[in-house]
């Protein structure tokens, strides 16, 4: 056999066993675990109990600093859009 007809049967058996075998998982056994380092899981569990302990006053809070910020910056369109988005969040009176 010459080397292109060799190639040609390897390529060929290889297509005919992807439809037995599943390679992704095949290599996925023999793929590295990435481990996390100690500082960026800190961080993660940080970030993930920060969200947690979100609440709706605190929401607000942070609404009414945005806005009273565009304000002070004379971004009135961001303000009115801001308004738009959270009506219910605008103080009357």
């Amino acid at each position: 056999m010459t080397p292109i007809q060799i190639i040609t049967a390897i390529i060929g058996g290889l297509i005919i066993l992807s439809y037995f075998v599943d390679f992704k998982t095949l290599l996925s056994k023999f793929k590295k675990e990435e481990v996390m380092s100690e500082e960026k899981l800190q961080d993660v569990m940080l970030a993930r109990n920060n969200t947690e302990n979100t609440t709706l006053a605190s929401v607000v809070a942070q609404w009414e600093k945005l806005k009273n910020d565009c304000e002070s910056r004379g971004l009135a369109e961001a303000s009115a859009k801001l308004e738009e988005v959270f009506p219910l969040l605008i103080k009357k009176g």
